[in-house]
């Protein structure tokens, strides 16, 4: 999913500019696999792939007052409920969410949708790109034995001392993610 654009802006968003985007080059390779990792996790996150993706589904819908699908749509190519086709015009999408313009009750019905899900990554949400290069950063700057809790003390009358603790519990840097979560 990642290309040159993206390996670019990791770049300008750690302000490390190693690394000369081929793909013979390790630190290359390195970043490119902290952009995976931090898409992967990401993705664990919501709970779905963030990259477009076609879906084809039937099922019976248990809902009353709309249809859910397993992730969000970005289109809808074909909707058939109850054998009957739905003019995608009258279709309204949120998120994972769908509404049939003149339909009041969904539960129980038969139905057969083709859609769109995930994105391109220059169409990408804002959110989940950032969520991606903040957790990639901190993959990347781990991978220089930052990892853990270090510290240093040194002797005389000051007395200096300092501690560097690092943990991986990227939550608070998936709270951006909130909104996407179905």
């Amino acid at each position: 999913m990642f290309t040159k654009t993206t390996f670019d802006l990791f770049n300008v968003y750690m302000n490390d500019y190693e690394g000369n985007s081929t793909t013979q080059d390790e630190v290359y390779k390195l970043k490119i696999r902290c952009l995976e990792t931090a898409k992967a996790i990401v993705e664990r996150k919501l709970t779905y792939s963030i990259e477009e993706n076609t879906i084809n589904k039937k099922f019976i819908n248990i809902y009353h007052i709309y249809i859910v699908l397993p992730a969000p749509a970005s289109s809808i190519t074909t909707l058939k409920v109850n054998e009957n086709n739905i003019d995608v015009k009258k279709i309204i999408i949120d998120k994972n969410i769908l509404y049939i313009d003149g339909f009041y009750d969904y539960k129980d019905l038969q139905i057969e949708i083709e859609y769109k899900t995930g994105w391109k990554e220059e169409t990408l949400p804002t959110e989940i790109l950032s969520t991606i290069l903040s957790i990639a950063t901190l993959l990347y700057i781990q991978s220089g034995k930052n990892i853990g809790i270090t510290g240093l003390a040194t002797g005389g009358e000051l007395g200096f001392s300092r501690t560097f603790i690092n943990y991986t519990n990227f939550d608070k840097y998936l709270t951006p993610l909130l909104g996407w979560i179905i």
